[in-house]
């Protein structure tokens, strides 16, 4: 269910920076859906397991100036890659926030930005141990909200007025009430749609 919330909010934010128009004093507004994949390293949690998240989401953004754009986004694990075959294992994790984004035009077409992500989430791990017949279960399971910190730098190519391509690479601090869930690196690719 969390998962869903932060999809839809993250949508909204989306949907409502593109109706953004451009003025003299403002780049106007868009945004779009990204994938990522987080270099996670989850050993504090359980040694036997180096689950990586492969992440989906989206953000959008109203440009204030000519140099910053202020928005909102978020993301939620849609696979974990590196699950060992033998183990059932299900790990997960969503996020959100606010994000400020410093950016500056390159050339016409190219841009560079700084986009720094200030929220929170909420990531579980659970690990099936024992079978019990059919349908019960032994499990370890781990869950933790977090506060989070996400700077980033982004690459966007805007072929059209109206649309761009970016790469995306950063690292994310977490701060999680049991000093369990580690940060993790990340590279990415988003879409753009709206007055870039």
């Amino acid at each position: 269910m969390r998962n869903a919330v932060v999809l839809v909010l993250a949508l909204i934010l989306t949907v409502t920076a593109q109706t953004n128009e451009r003025s003299d004093d403002s780049g106007g507004g868009g945004g779009g859906p990204f994938a990522r994949y987080y270099f996670y390293d989850n050993s504090d949690v359980d040694e036997d397991f180096d689950g990586s998240f492969l992440v989906v989401g989206g953000r959008g953004y109203g440009a204030v100036n000519g140099w910053l754009r202020i928005g909102g986004g978020g993301a939620s694990s849609l696979t974990v890659l590196g699950a060992p075959d033998d183990q059932d294992i299900s790990q997960s994790i969503s996020f959100g926030g606010l994000i400020l984004e410093p950016y500056f035009d390159l050339t016409d077409q190219l841009t560079i930005s700084l986009p720094l992500l200030v929220g929170g989430g909420s990531y579980e791990f659970q690990r099936i141990v024992e079978e019990a017949g059919n349908s019960f279960y032994t499990v370890e399971l781990y869950e933790a909200g977090f506060f989070c910190l996400e700077p980033g730098i982004e690459v966007t190519w805007t072929p059209l007025d109206w649309f761009g391509l970016g790469l995306q690479g950063g690292y994310i601090w977490v701060t999680d009430e049991k000093d369990h869930f580690n940060g993790s690196g990340y590279i990415g690719l988003m879409l753009f749609f709206g007055v870039i």
